[in-house]
């Protein structure tokens, strides 16, 4: 590969690392005048040693991209997902369990009261519709802090209580299985 031996490539670089006394110096300026092989290896470690400097600064950062890269990192460090709240996820998930559990036992009583799906008549489209009792009968549907998510009213105090019932047994076990809490208040029964 070089022209030389390993003890003078080292000499070389002592050189070009400004690594020599005066009396080697003068040594070497000495050797480099007689020797071309010894000139042309010192040519080739300069322009090798130009070589990597020039990529090594390539690749080095910016200060700006340094801090760009810093403030990435530190607002992914710092930014919290949706469902690592774990309390916020519960209690969404108790919110969407009641609010199904409402619909579905409102659309069962909707249509017990009741209430028929729409019919065409002579081509025309209407809701037919049955007397139906006034609500007399409110369930309120709280959660943990005794807010009010929902209301569920009934025609009679029996599917009020029933109704009332089957949520407590719902969230017994919803407290039992993941801690979720939410409270029925009954009214006027």
């Amino acid at each position: 590969m070089y022209p030389v031996s390993d003890d003078d490539l080292q000499f070389l670089e002592s050189y070009l690392d400004d690594a020599l006394s005066d009396q080697e110096l003068a040594n070497l300026r000495t050797r480099l005048s007689r020797e071309a092989d010894l000139a042309a290896a010192l040519r080739m470690l300069r322009e090798e040693r130009s070589q990597r400097q020039t990529f090594f600064q390539a690749i080095d950062p910016t200060p700006k991209e340094v801090e760009s890269l810093v403030a990435s990192i530190h607002q992914s460090a710092n930014r919290r997902r949706w469902w690592q709240d774990s309390r916020r996820l519960v209690s969404y998930g108790s919110a969407l369990a009641a609010c199904l559990a409402i619909a579905a036992v409102g659309g069962f009583f909707y249509h017990a009261a009741g209430k028929e799906p729409l019919q065409a008549n002579d081509g025309a489209v209407s809701a037919v519709e049955t007397i139906a009792t006034p609500v007399n009968y409110p369930v309120d549907v709280t959660d943990d802090y005794g807010h009010v998510i929902a209301v569920q009213h009934f025609n009679n105090a029996r599917d009020a209580e029933d109704f009332a019932r089957d949520l407590h047994r719902a969230q017994d076990r919803r407290k039992q299985s993941n801690g979720g809490v939410m409270l029925i208040e009954n009214h006027d029964f």
